[in-house]
């Protein structure tokens, strides 16, 4: 019945997470996490049922977030995707193989709307004896969300695999009102954290 039920909703949730991907990704395509991080993310997030996730750079935690959860059973569909579809989604998760269901709330969020959708969520999972989480992945200034574990990350330079730190150095930025990579600003100026804090940390 789980499988039946997994292979009917399949379609939906590769859409779902499509849009979400196509939506909030952006610039953060192509940026992946050294071992160690998400090794360490894997850890925080185990044996908890619902976990209120903040973090600097949404983009960029979602994309860690990814990385070290296995892609067969998460679902992961942004806060305006899970309103307009819920009942759909809801019986997938519930229903299907998947475990792990990441709800991306942007900036356009109302804290309100993401606390009171979560806590009807959760509810609904601590009376379905299966082993079903619950991320809701929002900045910090979100205030923290009743009976959800609470985790704050903050994204920084040498969390990234060696492969995408070359990526960002080369990237183009805005220095001074010319446009150069990040490479020879730091080749001139040596301050990594502060050009990445700056340039990185809000995609």
């Amino acid at each position: 019945m789980q499988e039946a039920k997994t292979r009917k909703c399949a379609s939906d949730i590769r859409n779902s997470f499509d849009s979400s991907r196509k939506k909030h990704y952006g610039t953060g395509i192509g940026i992946d996490f050294n071992d160690s991080e998400i090794g360490r993310l894997q850890v925080e997030l185990s044996n908890k049922r619902a976990v209120h996730l903040k973090s600097d750079a949404l983009t960029l935690c979602s994309i860690l977030l990814l990385d070290s959860l296995p892609h067969s059973i998460r679902i992961f569909v942004n806060f305006e995707c899970l309103q307009t579809h819920t009942t759909e989604l809801l019986h997938a998760w519930l229903g299907g193989i998947w475990v792990w269901r990441i709800v991306f709330c942007d900036s356009t969020v109302q804290p309100t709307d993401i606390s009171n959708t979560c806590l009807d969520i959760f509810r609904l999972i601590e009376s379905v004896p299966l082993n079903k989480c619950l991320i809701i992945l929002t900045s910090p200034s979100v205030p923290q969300i009743t009976d959800f574990v609470p985790i704050e990350h903050e994204i920084n330079f040498e969390q990234l695999s060696k492969k995408s730190q070359a990526l960002v150095l080369d990237k183009n930025i805005d220095f001074q009102g010319c446009e150069v990579t990040l490479r020879s600003v730091l080749q001139r100026h040596g301050n990594v954290q502060h050009v990445w804090d700056r340039n990185w940390s809000q995609t």
